[in-house]
């Protein structure tokens, strides 16, 4: 059976990330990849991101036992949830009423980088930097309240040694986990 250009497109949806492993489990579709889990319940069309709780975003392969969903991830840890998380009102759209994010720029970068985003609505929002190892190291805003529309904010890392960070946002019924790479 072969691959058309329009099942390649729906992949894509995922901006290119190398992917580790495909699984179906219970119905849902499961993509592993360097920046997290990615699931479907509606067989590819839309998208969700699976990485709330993640410190490591690098993942290996997923597995499931009953209702519960267990992910491998690089450094040998193992982290798990629920198949009950999972439902059609989580999924991510990426339409006029979601929370979009883009990834920092630039990447890598020396000093500073700005991260932006894109809220719907009113919200509360936080944004902090996590080291590779998962502690926090830095905060650009913590449970401030942002008008809807885009947002840019710029971090400093002068403090920091060079490195694989990750950056969380979180808003009322979003989160994201993101790579930044410091090279000075």
């Amino acid at each position: 059976m072969g691959c058309s250009k329009r099942d390649v497109i729906e992949l894509l949806c995922l901006d290119g990330r190398e992917i580790q492993s495909i699984r179906v489990l219970n119905n849902s579709v499961f993509v592993c990849c360097e920046t997290g889990v990615y699931v479907s319940i509606d067989t590819g069309k839309q998208w969700k991101s699976f990485n709330d709780g993640l410190i490591n975003t690098n993942v290996y392969d997923v597995a499931a036992i009953g209702n519960e969903i267990f992910i491998g991830l690089y450094g040998a840890s193992v982290w798990h949830r629920s198949f009950s998380e999972l439902s059609v009102n989580n999924q991510n759209n990426h339409n006029e009423t979601s929370t979009v994010s883009t990834q920092n720029f630039p990447n890598p970068f020396s000093q500073s980088t700005i991260i932006s985003f894109d809220l719907p609505s009113y919200s509360i929002v936080s944004l902090k930097i996590m080291n590779a190892l998962g502690k926090e190291a830095g905060t650009v805003m913590s449970e401030e309240r942002l008008s809807a529309g885009h947002h840019e904010f710029q971090w400093n890392a002068n403090e920091l040694p060079n490195g694989v960070y990750f950056y969380r946002l979180t808003t009322d019924s979003f989160s994201e986990i993101k790579k930044l790479i410091l090279l000075r």
